[in-house]
């Protein structure tokens, strides 16, 4: 309440001069805050107030020119609200009647009984108190009223029934209607149309009875606009709501906002990207939501906490430690790769992308780009397994390779299985020798307890196993308890790996889980099948090769014992001819001793190359580097050359045993000059497209028809020739690795050519 101002102005009017004052007199004494003054004449008051109005008017009703009511009446024109107490002795009803209807403050009686000045001083302190009261609170009505049309919300007051009390401009603006408006008497009806008003007063009826601010979003279709409304009650001293005031906010900009951000929010919930916004303490500002047929996961809504919070206890280190990266470096981007926890519990691999935008609006944040790795971490892990397997078969390899039989293979193999993948059931089975059955050669110890006897796999019983070893298909049954072609109904085994190892056997993996195996780990197992597979095909390529070194072994045995049989069994008969011939040429001269003779060294020769090929046909010594140049002009030193020339056109270095070489680059010469009844012209050159070496000439050639027998032992075109020499240079030249070919040369001639020769450095 305000307070009463310390001083009162009363303006007392009385026709009695002498009444006046003591009237004035015994007010002064009862309050000395009331200042008082007399007049006389009542025509003379409006005059007299025009300046200054007093803050009360105490005036006679019974007086000769103007009458108090007359008086008031005059007084209530110019000022409506003036206090205007009627002080009279003539208290009639009709007078009383007629003073109110004039709007009169107060009415008293001048009794002159005890108490009537104290009565007075009191109605005149009331009626200035109410009128300064009503005063001050139109002073604040009309502040309140230049406030709230200054202020863009539309505002009103009404009572609980639906009539206003009081519209700011911008609530007249939206109802429509004009400034000037009168309120008095102005409701729903007035305003809106039946539904809306109808809906309003539904709204108000809920305000009173719940006596609690409700809010009310409202579209205007017409203007594009959204309002939103917050009523609430107004209460009086006894907690009764006497009014209801509304406050009306235009959203519409902020609701376009929203419609924006939640636009925004929908496209990125359809992104890969999870979005969000940390503080520089860590703590969640906001964060995309999720779609969740875009995603494997959902995460916890984690705005309000700590983002590190989430993040797995491996990990929170390098986040940590990558987020003051970000907060340290605004103008760097910085990439973590952490495992933060989803809803259902378990963690999800999440690549962040944090960039600073601390101080920067609109974000002023850390922002977060996510997005879900667990992919290509699954991948990164495959791949270093895969690596780690790849090192550690290079390093069991060598050990591979050492074993000399498929059991010994087959059980360092199953050994890896163990050690390295941690694999407890393994076995590997062998073919049998025509392959029609395969047998158990080496088991891992837990698949010995599970598997006491483990089955040899036929083609005439059922089994996976024989028929992954049939069709050489890796297979892998999930659930083998599912399987109809499982050998073992009870078998304890519920996911294996069967991979066949060619025509040598196959490999079984096996768990008692159910699909116990990722892609990678079968691609790894294949990856070691393979390899067993190379080793035991390695085991059967030597036992072949010892094999057959054995039958070689035995063969140049009863080789050399038929070549020392030969030339033992032939010489000695040989020698004894060739004495015999002798003598038998000193005691007679005969042309017929001559031939024998000639036939005898036809034979010895015989013997010799016969001996040679055999001994010494498939066999070179040391290879060292030899100068084609040289050892051909040495070979020409040693050979019966008759009128034959020779023409070395390029040399090389080439890595051979010398002596054997010798021996074949003789016979290849030999064969030039002996074929050739007119002096013949021989080139000898390296070919080096072909590695090779060749030998020509400009003979006669070779007979298409001769072709195919001219490397056989024996074979000849040329009297007492013995047909060893070319058979005896291809075996020298096979045994260095070399092949021997003849064909036409570029002179018509014949040309040799030793191709597969490996050149040295000069």
């Amino acid at each position: 309440m305000t307070p009463i101002q310390s001083q009162i102005r009363v303006l007392y009017v009385d026709d009695d001069t002498e009444f006046a004052n003591v009237v004035a007199t015994f007010l002064d004494r009862k309050d000395n805050q009331m200042t008082i003054e007399t007049l006389c004449n009542p025509q003379d008051v409006l005059a007299s107030i025009t300046h200054e109005p007093p803050d009360c008017i105490v005036s006679d009703y019974e007086m000769p020119q103007v009458d108090g009511l007359s008086l008031l009446e005059s007084v209530r024109q110019e000022y409506p609200n003036l206090p205007f107490i009627l002080f009279t002795s003539r208290g009639t009803e009709a007078v009383a009647s007629e003073a109110i209807s004039l709007d009169v403050t107060d009415y008293v009686q001048k009794d002159m009984k005890e108490g009537t000045y104290d009565l007075l001083a009191n109605r005149i302190k009331n009626a200035v108190e109410s009128y300064r009261q009503r005063q001050h609170a139109i002073q604040l009505r009309h502040r309140f009223e230049v406030v709230l049309d200054t202020i863009e919300a539309a505002v009103f007051l009404k009572k609980p029934d639906g009539e206003y009390l009081l519209m700011n401009e911008a609530y007249k603006q939206r109802v429509c209607i004009g400034a000037s408006t009168e309120l008095h008497e102005l409701d729903y009806n007035d305003l809106f149309s039946s539904d809306v008003a109808a809906r309003y007063r539904s709204d108000d009826q809920r305000v009173v009875e719940t006596q609690d601010t409700i809010e009310i979003e409202e579209s205007d279709p017409d203007a594009e606009q959204v309002w939103l409304t917050r009523k609430s009650p107004v209460f009086d001293d006894a907690d009764n709501v006497i009014a209801i005031c509304g406050v009306s906010t235009d959203i519409t900009a902020q609701k376009r906002r929203q419609r924006a951000l939640e636009q925004y929010e929908e496209y990125l919930s359809h992104s890969p990207e999870i979005m969000a916004i940390l503080d520089q303490t860590g703590e969640v500002v906001y964060q995309s939501p999720m779609k969740q047929d875009l995603y494997n996961f959902d995460l916890p809504r984690m705005s309000g906490e700590n983002a590190v919070n989430y993040v797995h206890p491996e990990d929170k280190d390098r986040f940590l430690q990558d987020f003051n990266r970000a907060l340290s470096n605004p103008e760097k981007l910085v990439t973590t790769e952490y495992r933060t926890a989803t809803t259902d519990g378990n963690w999800v691999w999440l690549e962040n992308h944090a960039f600073n935008y601390l101080d920067q609006d609109p974000i002023n944040g850390i922002l977060i780009s996510a997005r879900e790795i667990n992919d290509r971490k699954d991948q990164e892990q495959s791949i270093e397994q895969y690596n780690e397997t790849l090192q550690q078969l290079h390093e069991t390899t060598p050990a591979l390779l050492e074993a000399t039989d498929m059991e010994t293979a087959a059980t360092r193999v199953i050994e890896c299985f163990e050690t390295i993948f941690e694999y407890d059931i393994a076995g590997v089975w062998v073919s049998t020798e025509d392959q029609r059955a395969l047998e158990p050669i080496s088991l891992s110890d837990q698949g010995e307890e599970l598997i006491s006897e483990p089955p040899t796999y036929t083609a005439d019983m059922q089994s996976i196993s024989w028929e992954a070893y049939e069709s050489q298909q890796l297979r892998y049954i999930r659930d083998v308890s599912t399987h109809e072609q499982r050998a073992n109904p009870d078998t304890p085994i519920r996911s294996e790996v069967i991979v066949p190892l060619g025509k040598h056997g196959l490999l079984n993996i096996g768990s008692v889980e159910r699909d116990a195996y990722a892609e990678y780990e079968i691609d790894l197992i294949e990856l070691w099948a393979k390899t067993l597979t190379v080793i035991f095909a390695r085991i059967t390529q030597i036992q072949i090769l010892r094999d057959r070194e054995q039958e070689l072994t035995r063969e140049r045995d009863r080789l050399n014992e038929f070549t020392r049989a030969v030339t033992h069994d032939l010489q000695n008969p040989l020698n004894v001819a060739s004495g015999y011939t002798e003598l038998a040429a000193q005691e007679c001269d005969s042309t017929h001793l001559t031939k024998i003779s000639q036939a005898l060294s036809r034979m010895e020769e015989l013997i010799k190359d016969i001996s040679v090929l055999a001994q010494q046909g498939q066999v070179v010594g040391e290879m060292n580097p030899v100068d084609i140049d040289a050892v051909v002009s040495q070979c020409w030193e040693r050979v019966e050359t008759a009128n034959a020339t020779l023409t070395i056109e390029s040399t090389a270095t080439i890595q051979a045993d010398e002596s054997r070489l010798a021996e074949v680059l003789e016979n290849l010469l030999l064969n030039a000059i002996e074929h050739c009844d007119e002096p013949v012209e021989i080139h000898v050159g390296i070919a080096e497209e072909e590695n090779g070496l060749y030998i020509a000439d400009n003979g006669q050639g070779v007979a298409d028809e001769y072709l195919s027998h001219i490397f056989e032992s024996g074979y000849t075109t040329v009297q007492n020739n013995t047909g060893f020499g070319l058979s005896i240079a291809r075996r020298i030249c096979e045994a260095h690795g070399w092949e021997l070919t003849v064909t036409e040369s570029a002179h018509g001639g014949a040309r040799f050519d030793i191709t597969g020769i490996e050149m040295s450095e000069s």
